[in-house]
């Protein structure tokens, strides 16, 4: 009987033991759920507003402070690669009454396809961010790869939180100047700068497309004079050399490669000029150098080298392969166009052989041959490049004849 007893008393205290186990896996789990769930709205609460939309207009000089490294990974981890846009104008930036905020902006994981957009104009580059992803944590990355990226424009991901190589020369070096003035090489530099940017030059607008905060970047033309004044003395060579001018050359080389010797088109070409080794390198060994063969990618991407074969290509254009067109003017243009899309492409906006379209360039004023390759050539790239050199032509033959580049 009592070893019945202890048997039934064992058995009753092993079941408590066992339920009270339970209870207190169940209590710890409610514990680490009520932890998380604590965690995760501290998390949202740190963005508060955040989708009440970034057009409002406040003066608070604090903009889009974070305070976490957690959630700067919340905010990057879930943005697509980069796109780029050509839109009509954004209004100006008034510098006397430059709109800030004093939100944060918490970007959800379900967000997955939005991105910042780059707007490319001759004075300044836009930078716009959709409202969820405005984040400074965003905006300074983006600025900062955009500004030192050597091939901004190929960048797949401008807020990617992987390392830059800082090894080349950014793009932009010459284009874009500090705060101070400065050209901007390194991350501090880009990072000030950035800072500078949200509170001088930022921007929201409201559109059928939804909100968005811009950046506006200016492009400040004596960045361009002092890298043109870089290369001055082989441009002015080169140019009398080849009978083309230095404005022209200047005009190619800031629309080509905005004066980034180590610059490395899609389609692979090179340099300064953007030469690619196989149609114009080869022309030149062969018709001017008088060698067979074609120049290799240490040649291309030495500068002065660069300049030199572009501009004996250049004058392979004017002088052999266009002399047939009478007027300047029209041959300056077609020399341009064939330039960025070969002469074949060009030939045919004018004729179905070389010989009929020069003919046919000849019966056209320059006002005529400008009309239809800008807006009957097949590529929209040449289209859109002819008129880019041409008024980057003007801007450098303004510089040179009140010698800011000294040449």
């Amino acid at each position: 009987m009592l070893n019945r007893n202890a048997f039934t008393y064992f058995l009753v205290f092993f079941t408590l033991i066992f339920l009270s186990g339970g209870f207190i896996a169940t209590f710890q789990l409610w514990v680490n759920s009520q932890v998380q769930q604590n965690y995760d709205s501290s998390q949202i609460i740190q963005g508060a507003n955040d989708f009440s939309g970034i057009r409002s207009i406040l003066s608070s000089p604090t903009i889009f402070s974070t305070s976490s490294a957690s959630k700067e990974q919340n905010q990057s981890k879930y943005i697509p690669p980069v796109s780029y846009s050509h839109k009509e104008s954004v209004s100006s930036f008034a510098s006397s009454s430059v709109p800030v905020l004093n939100k944060q902006y918490y970007t959800p994981p379900e967000v997955v396809d939005l991105q910042p957009t780059i707007i490319l104009y001759p004075n300044e580059l836009i930078l716009e961010f959709p409202e969820k992803i405005a984040s400074k944590i965003n905006i300074r990355r983006a600025i900062a790869r955009l500004l030192l990226s050597a091939n901004p424009l190929q960048e797949e991901n401008l807020l990617s939180r992987q390392r830059m190589d800082l090894t080349s020369q950014p793009y932009f070096l010459y284009h874009v100047l500090d705060q101070a003035g400065q050209p901007i090489r390194f991350p501090k530099q880009a990072y000030d700068y950035a800072n500078y940017l949200m509170t001088q030059h930022s921007r929201e607008i409201q559109d059928e497309e939804g909100s968005f905060f811009l950046i506006s970047i200016p492009v400040a033309e004596i960045g361009l004079k002092a890298a043109a004044k870089k290369y001055k003395e082989w441009v002015k060579y080169f140019a009398e050399e080849f009978n083309i001018s230095p404005a022209l050359i200047y005009a190619v080389i800031e629309v080509e490669s905005s004066f980034n010797p180590l610059a490395v088109s899609r389609s692979n070409a090179i340099g300064l000029m953007q030469l690619k080794s196989a149609t114009a390198g080869k022309d030149v060994f062969e018709l001017v150098d008088g060698r067979s063969g074609k120049p290799s990618l240490d040649e291309l991407f030495n500068a002065q080298n660069n300049i030199r074969m572009g501009t004996a290509y250049l004058g392979l254009l004017k002088h052999r392969f266009l002399s047939g067109i009478k007027n300047e003017k029209s041959k300056k243009m077609v020399a341009i166009s064939s330039y960025n899309g070969g002469m074949g492409t060009v030939f045919r906006v004018f004729g179905s052989s070389q010989d009929e379209a020069i003919n046919k360039i000849n019966t056209l004023s320059p006002k005529q041959v400008y009309h239809k390759l800008r807006f009957e050539h097949e590529s929209d790239e040449t289209r859109r490049y002819l008129d880019k050199v041409l008024e980057a032509k003007i801007r450098y033959e303004r510089l040179l004849s009140v010698r800011d580049i000294n040449v």
